[in-house]
């Protein structure tokens, strides 16, 4: 324990002086691997029927890779009437961006004076879900703040704001339980929190999260041929966007409005149909039917009518059926949709 104060004392603020001195090395390939943050060792128990039990979370330095202790307030708080509120930390349904509640219990917790108030430090925590919502898929964990992907930690006698590596997990269902996936491409993370932004809703933070989705768009898709574009748009939006969320196809409409796409219905069409069959991708398929119903427009309504015709005609499940046939005879609900559409 003396020891692990030592280091904490001693060398954690050469470390994270090193960090911001580093920064810049992110945008050299060859010297990305240089440029370190702070981050967090995840790791997910799986249950006896394949499902999570818990997910462990400890905080690393990003050097030496040494505990480290950071705010605890951030990740949430725990309430008498309503027990643990999730803050910075959010374990989520990628699809749907709805968090998911459980018990959380810390490591390393203690009560330290620093300045003039008295914070609580973690080293790390340990988060039991309750019972995960059906038909879920993917999983997410994000534990940052903001687009960056920023963490308050303790150095010396102060808190300090850093930057932390990566953000986000994506947990993906395998054979053994879940992959754990990070997300350590900064790109990956600007465009993860513009979509989850958008789709929540939240005026105050919509006009932002467009423009910044836009700005996005035109840096890394703006020099090739539009239709190309859209297409390597969808693709990341289908991987990466909260598709159970309405407010998502609004501001998704405006970036295909600005990327002026010729016939972008015909296009929305063809997406459809090409994630049928062998391609079967139920994601992909709500993302065309929802993105078409927003765009409202005569020739939308018309590919959503030859769409439903398409469908009758193969075996479908009947909300799939019924989501396609409530698109192509009037505009999307608002509110919370089926964050994927049941397998063909």
């Amino acid at each position: 324990m003396q020891h692990s104060t030592w280091i904490r004392t001693r060398v954690l603020p050469l470390e994270l002086l090193l960090a911001g001195r580093c920064a810049f090395l992110r945008r050299l390939p060859l010297l990305r691997r240089l440029n370190r943050r702070v981050t967090a060792r995840v790791q997910v128990e799986v249950g006896a029927l394949g499902g999570i039990s818990a997910l462990r979370v400890d905080f690393k330095s990003p050097y030496l890779r040494v505990p480290m202790e950071i705010d605890r307030a951030q990740i949430g708080v725990e309430l008498p009437e309503t027990g643990f509120e999730a803050a910075a930390f959010r374990f989520f349904d990628w699809h749907s961006w709805q968090h998911i509640a459980g018990e959380i219990t810390w490591h390393g917790e203690r009560e330290v004076a620093l300045g003039d108030k008295a914070v609580s430090l973690v080293t790390g925590f340990t988060y039991r879900p309750g019972a995960l919502p059906e038909g879920v898929a993917n999983l997410g964990l994000r534990i940052a703040e903001g687009v960056e992907g920023t963490i308050r930690v303790r150095c010396a006698e102060t808190l300090v704001r850093t930057g932390f590596e990566p953000g986000y997990w994506l947990l993906e269902p395998s054979a053994e339980g879940y992959r754990l996936v990070a997300i350590r491409e900064d790109e990956l993370m600007a465009l993860i929190v513009s979509l989850s932004e958008i789709g929540s809703g939240n005026p105050e933070v919509y006009r932002q999260a467009v423009d910044r989705l836009w700005t996005w768009v035109d840096f890394h898709l703006g020099s090739q041929d539009p239709e190309r574009a859209l297409l390597k748009l969808l693709g990341y939006v289908r991987d990466w966007g909260p598709l159970g969320l309405a407010p998502l196809y609004q501001g998704l409409k405006e970036i295909l409005e600005r990327l002026g796409v010729r016939q972008t219905e015909r296009i929305l069409f063809e997406y459809y149909a090409e994630h049928w069959g062998v391609r079967n991708n139920p994601g992909a398929r709500l993302l065309a039917v929802r993105t078409l119903d927003a765009l409202g427009t005569g020739a939308a309504r018309t590919a959503l009518r030859e769409l439903l015709g398409y469908a009758r005609v193969r075996v479908l499940d009947a909300r799939e059926l019924d989501l396609l046939s409530a698109a192509a005879q009037g505009p999307a609900p608002a509110g919370v949709l089926p964050s994927r559409l049941p397998p063909a």
